[in-house]
């Protein structure tokens, strides 16, 4: 059985953080849950931008960062979006004019998201 981790981040609404946990919508509100067993309450929830909700793609890029939907990436000498394509039901990197492109593990490397997010900004810890 092959089984992967799945996780999304989305950037916080009260600080523009990224939080990083599982994602859910509820009464038309978007939130990320972020799970630590040494909390009190153990999961928290926090409100984020839908528009910034990103899936983990299940790779980790050559520079050993994971992957998320709407990372920016260089890959095999070209850069591109990672979205999810439903009719492959597979994570792909879209580049302009072509044709979508279908990733493999390390061979990416990430140079921005479609937010802007240089790594500029701080990261809240990984759910």
């Amino acid at each position: 059985m092959n089984k992967r981790e799945i996780k999304f981040r989305g950037k916080r609404i009260d600080n523009g953080n990224w939080i990083y946990g599982y994602y859910v919508s509820i009464a038309s509100t978007h939130k990320i849950v972020s799970f630590n067993p040494d909390s009190p309450s153990f999961a928290t929830y926090y409100d984020v931008d839908s528009s910034s909700v990103g899936q983990y793609t299940g790779l980790i890029d050559r520079n050993g960062k994971a992957v998320f939907e709407g990372d920016i990436v260089e890959y095999k000498n070209n850069v591109g979006i990672v979205t999810y394509y439903e009719g492959r039901g597979q994570f792909q990197v879209k580049v302009k004019g072509q044709p979508p492109i279908t990733m493999h593990n390390k061979k990416v490397a990430i140079i921005d998201n479609i937010h802007g997010n240089t790594g500029k900004q701080k990261e809240d810890k990984q759910a």
